[in-house]
């Protein structure tokens, strides 16, 4: 459940670039009570990994486009690795 915890909260944060944080959490609350979100929150092996993953890519360019820097690019490759290793099933 920890996974969705952090993908509600890197859309709900990604959302803040352009939009009110009203707007921001209401998008972040209906994207994350979607049945597969939930579903995929309710057991343990790497999809629940690989949707935080994504959540953090997406508030990583969300951080990228705003403020261009080393450090949010580094943010998005840590992502973008994490994402990655997720996937992987040896």
């Amino acid at each position: 459940m920890l996974c969705v915890l952090v993908f509600t909260a890197a859309v709900c944060r990604g959302a803040r670039t352009g939009a009110s944080p009203l707007a921001a959490w209401t998008g972040a609350a209906l994207v994350s009570l979607v049945p597969q979100v939930l579903f995929l929150g309710a057991y343990v092996n790497q999809e629940p990994w690989s949707l935080a993953m994504s959540g953090l890519l997406a508030w990583a360019l969300a951080a990228d486009v705003r403020r261009r820097s080393w450090w949010t690019l580094a943010g998005v490759g840590a992502a973008a690795g994490g994402l990655l290793l997720g996937r992987f099933t040896f």
